[in-house]
């Protein structure tokens, strides 16, 4: 924006409480000096911690707000430089912590900077106790693997079973689950090194559910990470054909096959219940989709936002339902067609139950 000249006319923030803080432009040369002698003075003289000289340049480059947009942005981008030229992993604010974030930028403004200082120190741990749990976990992993799979569900087990359907062995997988783990960027990194250390791999797979609407702004975030670490030309991205891995098995063909007694009209009105029955939870695991990428932008109204995201669900139920509690509910109502006293799985092989991305991964 601007080719990346300094703003030139006054701009204004607005806290949470309502005041405003107003930023002149005449001073912004002045200031941006000040900053960096105040950096290498402090950077030569060696007396103060390199994570709270980081936050600091971060905060008072943002007080400074040198450009009309990105100023948070480049600021937390110079902060992470700071932190890697000291021998710190970079870091990420989370979605879910961005508010503490904020907040601890209004307490800085009337002169506490602990709290700030200390809100990017627990990242920081949090981040470095994330690459000690890979290296343990790479540790353990036998050099055998012919593949990796990486999946972003804390549980494994549902991609296990569309891995068994798909006649892959699993002595010869190892599958990881990167929830918590900084997401696609540790996952990565974890895979970068098991190619490393293993001989034998023969490709990857990284699974990410459709769960953010937007597949080709996630497949092209991926697609680079990859190529960064020069993995892309052996993995596969499986981003799920419709909400998540529960979602395949919502097949009534595949019921009809497994449950002959089942005709397909029958399991289709099955489904359309089980869609039905479960339709809050769907909504409210779309609406917390939302908020997680931030897709709400500002929530003057939360209520309208949440109408809104209810309205897209009833645009198409069958792309936006929260497949693991359809899934859940549906074979309750098997169970109960079939008058069986023990919960029926749907979660079988059948011919039906195709995913193009995991035959591609044995190709």
């Amino acid at each position: 924006m601007d080719s990346g000249e300094y703003r030139q006319a006054k701009v204004y923030i607005q806290h949470p409480d309502s005041s405003k803080i107003e930023f002149d432009y005449k001073t912004i040369d002045t200031e941006l000096n000040k900053l960096f002698q105040w950096y290498y003075r402090v950077n030569k003289n060696n007396k103060i911690s390199s994570l709270v000289v980081a936050v600091l340049f971060h905060y008072k480059m943002v007080s400074i707000h040198p450009f009309l947009d990105g100023n948070g942005r480049i600021s937390r981008l110079i902060l992470n430089l700071i932190l890697l030229k000291n021998g710190f992993f970079p870091i990420t604010i989370p979605n879910e912590k961005r508010k503490e974030y904020y907040e601890t930028l209004v307490i800085a403004d009337n002169g506490n900077f602990e709290p700030l200082i200390e809100y990017f120190g627990k990242l920081i741990v949090d981040k470095l106790n994330q690459y000690l749990s890979l290296a343990e976990e790479l540790d353990n992993i036998e050099d055998n693997k012919e593949y990796l799979v990486l999946t972003e569900d804390g549980n494994t087990e549902m991609i296990c079973k569309l891995l068994e359907i798909h006649k892959m062995d699993l002595d010869k997988i190892q599958v990881e689950s990167y929830d918590g783990k900084d997401n696609l960027a540790s996952a990565i990194f974890f895979a970068k090194k098991l190619k490393e250390k293993s001989k034998n791999l023969r490709g990857i797979l990284i699974h990410r559910d459709r769960d953010n609407d937007n597949p080709q702004q996630l497949n092209q975030i991926i697609a680079r990470q990859l190529k960064n670490y020069q993995l892309d030309s052996i993995t596969t991205t499986l981003i799920t054909k419709f909400y998540d891995i529960e979602s395949y098995f919502l097949n009534f063909q595949h019921i009809n096959k497994i449950y002959p007694s089942i005709t397909v009209e029958r399991a289709k009105e099955l489904i359309e219940q089980a869609t039905t029955e479960t339709e809050p939870t769907s909504k409210a695991k779309l609406r917390k989709a939302y908020a997680q990428y931030g897709k709400y932008d500002k929530m003057d109204d939360p209520k309208q936002k949440a109408d809104e995201i209810d309205a897209l669900y009833d645009t198409d139920p069958i792309k936006y339902r929260y497949g693991k509690d359809v899934l859940f509910r549906l074979e309750e109502l098997i169970t109960t067609e079939l008058q069986l006293t023990d919960k029926i799985s749907l979660t079988t092989l059948s011919e039906f139950i195709k995913v193009s991305e995991i035959e591609k991964l044995k190709a």
